[in-house]
């Protein structure tokens, strides 16, 4: 009574595995009609399990299998033994709504009192299947895109042999696919590298050093023809089934490479051409400045003889009279009234002769500390006002033939450290581009330069009351060779030159204002230096108003 307890307890826990079991679990007798069915049966087929028990196993199979299950059945049941069924075969069950659901399927023969049955364990298989689809689908669509890549690509094993590439790959090396599978890959390359290769493999696989591994490594390759090549190497490894793989992807950069040749000597073509131009301005500037100075000098030598002249005149109307004096004493005629108009005529012409001589000296001095500044790239500390006045001083041969009239404004002492040279360039030209441009034959002009500092700034207005620039032209002015009166000579450097001289050699900055008929303003920003212990301590503080009417 025990035992047949015991024994009812064991087949109650046997039916409980089969039934918690995650795969579908029949029992079929030798002439195939189905004895036992567990849970996952009739969910995976949708019948019920009343419905198949005693039932032909062959409902459960598709229409097109079921005539000849019978003839595989008998087949099996005259040596039976557990196995897979179908091996080699795709196998189909049948839902009970029509639809084939892919299986794997195991035999197990069971031998009991009533004859040989057959325990059939049924796997569902159709996500397997759906995700062996997506993966066949991707591999299919990686395939082709490797197939018609324009690149060579390349794969070869640890050892470095091909073992496949793609049809890129003949057409690229002159060799067809099934005459590189199998041969190293060095077979590809030519001296030094050939050599090399493989030692990097090697180090690799003992080291872990990656010496190969990268992408856009530009290398040469060796066509089968002998001839090499520039090419841009991208290599990566993958491991497939456990073994180690490196797929290499090959671009031909020849055209590339002489593009990049070609670009190059377009830059350094254009780097020299950017050097001669920056050679021209320089000879264009210091022309520029030549010429100013030649123009002073004619002015100033011009300036000069008129009190020279006087001065000989005076110093020969004393050589005359010290004549006549002396025939006076050697005669005994000389008388106390010819001795006083002697004295009177002396103290004049000695007078005359001072006020000249002065005169000319200081046009000379002045000419002297601008000639010097123009040939001169030195800095130095200066007064802007009084350094201003004396460069209107020496321009005054110019500016004593025409009616207008310069003005320098002040409130108060401005000191700059900066290049005198340079400076008095930009003021003698946009003096110089004033007296072309902004008035007519019969205007009398006003040009203020008007100077303040604030913080480490200084500020120099320049202003006339021309004519003007028109809106068309305000934004070319700067431009080299711009010029409205080509037809008179013009070069159309002149602001140019102020601007590069502005902005290169003073450091500072530029602007201009203009309306037609409202006349024009440039706006000049210098960097300045407030009056150190070496600077003069009684330099004027007070308004300074220089007026030259010429």
């Amino acid at each position: 009574m025990t035992s047949l307890h015991a024994r009812t307890r064991q087949d109650e826990v046997f039916r409980l595995m089969v039934e918690a079991a995650p795969q579908a679990m029949l029992m079929v007798d030798h002439t195939g009609l189905i004895a036992y069915v567990n849970a996952r049966s009739e969910t995976l087929f949708g019948y019920p399990r009343g419905f198949l028990l005693g039932k032909s196993v062959d409902i459960l199979l598709p229409e097109n299998v079921r005539d000849n299950h019978p003839n595989m059945r008998a087949a099996f049941m005259k040596s039976p033994g557990t196995r897979a069924m179908g091996a080699g075969r795709d196998l189909y069950g049948q839902h009970s709504d029509g639809t084939n659901i892919p299986l794997e399927v195991g035999l197990n023969p069971v031998t009991t009192d009533n004859g040989v049955y057959v325990i059939v364990s049924i796997i569902d298989i159709s996500e397997r299947k759906r995700q062996q689809a997506e993966l066949q689908d991707q591999t299919a669509r990686i395939r082709a895109i490797v197939e018609t890549a324009v690149d060579s690509v390349i794969v070869i094993d640890d050892a470095g042999i091909i073992e496949t590439a793609n049809p890129a790959t003949e057409k690229l090396l002159g060799y067809r696919i099934d005459e590189l599978q199998g041969q190293n890959i060095h077979m590809l390359m030519p001296e030094p590298y050939r050599g090399q290769h493989d030692g990097y493999l090697q180090n690799y696989r003992e080291t872990g050093e990656r010496k190969i591994i990268g992408i856009g490594r530009v290398v040469v390759a060796q066509r089968k023809d002998g001839s090499t090549f520039p090419i841009e190497l991208a290599v990566s490894e993958m491991t497939i089934a456990g073994e180690r793989k490196y797929t290499g992807i090959i671009r031909d950069i020849t055209e590339r490479q002489k593009a990049e040749e070609k670009l190059q000597h377009q830059v350094e073509e254009t780097e020299q051409a950017l050097q001669r131009v920056r050679e021209t301005q320089d000879q264009l500037m210091q022309s520029e400045r030549l010429a100013t100075l030649g123009g002073l000098v004619a002015g100033i030598a011009h300036e000069v003889n008129t009190p020279l002249g006087i001065g000989v005149s005076a110093a020969s109307y004393l050589q005359e009279q010290v004549h006549d004096v002396k025939h006076g004493l050697d005669t005994d005629n000389l008388r106390k009234s010819d001795l006083e108009r002697f004295l009177k005529a002396c103290d004049e012409s000695a007078d005359i002769l001072l006020t000249n001589i002065r005169r000319a000296a200081d046009l000379i001095q002045s000419f002297k500390k601008v000639a010097v500044d123009q040939t001169s790239d030195k800095r130095r500390t200066i007064n802007l006002g009084e350094y201003l006045n004396e460069l209107l001083h020496s321009l005054r041969p110019r500016l004593k033939k025409t009616p207008h009239r310069v003005y320098i404004k002040s409130t108060e002492a401005v000191y700059i450290e900066t290049i005198p040279g340079s400076l008095s360039q930009v003021i003698i030209n946009l003096i110089m581009n004033s007296l072309v441009h902004a008035f007519g034959e019969t205007d009398r002009g006003v040009i203020e330069i008007a100077l303040s500092k604030k913080n480490s700034e200084a500020y120099l207005t320049f202003r006339d009351n021309g004519k003007g620039i028109p809106e068309g032209d305000l934004g070319k002015i700067f431009e080299p060779f711009f010029t409205t009166r080509i037809d008179q000579g013009g070069s159309g450097l002149g602001l140019h030159i102020v601007y590069n001289l502005v902005n290169q050699i003073l450091c500072g900055k530029i602007a201009v204002e203009s309306n037609p008929g409202a006349g024009t303003v440039f706006y000049i920003t210098l960097p300045a230096k407030l009056p150190g212990e070496n600077m003069d301590a009684s330099a004027p503080e007070q308004l300074q108003k220089v007026q030259i009417d010429v």
